[in-house]
């Protein structure tokens, strides 16, 4: 290849680099024409109905109407995440777009009558969790209960604030039965924390528990957001979501695939996403609530060192 054909392709190609950049800050005005649109206020049963109907399925043009697999939809998935950032920007009133805490409907605590107190299964490694967690909340009393089914029953029925279960551990990864009892008592987590086998190695994640979400304790930590969600044909996908977190900052701490015992159909994920942003992180949220209306918060919460 000669030195002038060589020449030829690099002015091609950063003529197409400009008209790129061109159509590209085009389209985000558009993007920003249809968030203006669908106005502010908050995230709605009719915002969601309205959303879905903007960037649903159209036909793609040049092809025939009414045959499988014609049909594409009208926004990539970059638009997609764009479109909610610009959404979220537009939502609320003059004090500006919600926080997490209101996005997930975090309001005061319902509990004040219920003991400060946490329920747990007696024994070496959990007292160590414990120990942990009443380093960073303060005023917590013990009550003890003779399995796991009656601690989560403490706090269910409202004898105690919090409970304390295993969720993980670095030999056998999620804990299946206990994370079922999560979701059959409506618990939530609010911190967790691992607690070291004797090797020095080996660890157990507990979780401090809670009925109803909370909001997050000032303490030091990773900060966590985990929720569950299932995909369905035709809407947002699990690469759809893990792009979107990437793209507000959140890094991903991990997914499970959850039983189909957990509530009788397949395809459920436990997803959790570590975050440093609150307004990135609300974003997200705005992208979850449109994408996928299903998902269901599990926490806002973080995870302590076992030197904290």
């Amino acid at each position: 290849m000669t030195e002038d054909e060589l020449k030829i392709i690099a002015a091609n190609l950063s003529a197409l680099t400009d008209e790129a950049s061109s159509v590209m800050e085009r389209r985000f005005a558009h993007l920003y024409g249809l968030a203006r649109a669908l106005g502010g206020g908050e995230l709605s049963d009719a915002k969601r109905g309205e959303y879905t109907r903007l960037v649903d399925e159209v036909e793609t043009p040049g092809r025939s109407s009414g045959q499988e697999g014609d049909f594409s939809r009208l926004l990539l998935r970059a638009d997609r995440i764009s479109l909610c950032s610009f959404i979220y920007e537009n939502l609320g009133g003059r004090h500006g777009p919600p926080s997490p805490e209101e996005l997930l409907g975090i309001e005061a605590p319902p509990d004040e009558d219920v003991p400060n107190r946490v329920c747990y299964l007696h024994n070496f490694f959990t007292d160590k969790a414990f120990s942990i967690f009443a380093d960073a909340l303060e005023g917590l009393t013990v009550s003890y209960a003779p399995d796991f089914t009656g601690v989560c029953e403490e706090v269910y029925y409202g004898r105690a604030k919090y409970c304390i279960l295993p969720t993980e551990n670095s030999a056998d990864g999620m804990l299946s039965g206990f994370r079922a009892l999560v979701g059959k008592y409506e618990l939530n987590y609010v911190l967790t924390c691992d607690v070291l086998a004797q090797d020095g190695e080996s660890f157990t994640r507990f979780a401090l528990l809670h009925r109803g979400i909370m909001q997050p304790p000032t303490v030091l930590g990773e900060r966590v957001f985990e929720f569950t969600a299932s995909f369905d044909p035709g809407g947002a996908t699990l690469p759809d979501v893990l792009d979107a977190a990437s793209s507000f900052g959140l890094v991903l701490r991990h997914i499970n695939m959850l039983p189909a015992s957990f509530s009788g159909r397949s395809g459920m994920f436990d997803l959790a996403f570590t975050y440093g942003d609150m307004e990135k992180l609300a974003k997200f949220l705005v992208f979850l609530s449109l994408e996928l209306p299903q998902f269901e918060a599990l926490g806002l919460y973080t995870h302590l060192s076992s030197g904290e």
